[in-house]
C-alpha cells in the first residue's frame, strides 16, 4: 500500500491508520469484483476503471522461440476523465526556463 497515499488520508480526514488502511484496501477489492462481475467503475472528476477482455493467442516463448498458446484473459484499463487537471501548487515557483538565464 502507498505509505504516501495513507499518510495524507490520515492528515486531511483526522482518521487513524487502521481505518484509512481498511478504507483503501476495500476501495481495491470494491474495484476488483466491480471489474470480474463485468461491470466499469465510474468516479466522478477521476476517471473510469474498465477491462478488455483479450482472445486466446498464439505467442512464442522469448527464451527457446517455441510456439505457446496464451489463455483469454481480462486487462484492468484505467481512464482520467476530461475533467480531471492537475493544478501547480502556488506556494511553490515554477522552474526557471534554462534560456532565461543565457546572456548573449
Amino acid at each position: 500500500m502507498n505509505n504516501n497515499l495513507t499518510e495524507y488520508l490520515q492528515q486531511s480526514t483526522g482518521y487513524g491508520e487502521a481505518t484509512v488502511k481498511s478504507v483503501i484496501e476495500s476501495f481495491y477489492k470494491f474495484i476488483q469484483v466491480s471489474l470480474r462481475d463485468g461491470k466499469e467503475v465510474r468516479i466522478d472528476k477521476f476517471g473510469v476503471f474498465s477491462f478488455r477482455d483479450l482472445p486466446e493467442r498464439q505467442a512464442r516463448n522469448p527464451r527457446t522461440g517455441e510456439a505457446i498458446n496464451v489463455n483469454a484473459s481480462r486487462k484492468p484499463t484505467f481512464r482520467f476523465s476530461k475533467g480531471f487537471e492537475i493544478q501547480p501548487d502556488p506556494a511553490i515557483e515554477p522552474p526557471k526556463s534554462i534560456c532565461s538565464d543565457l546572456q548573449y
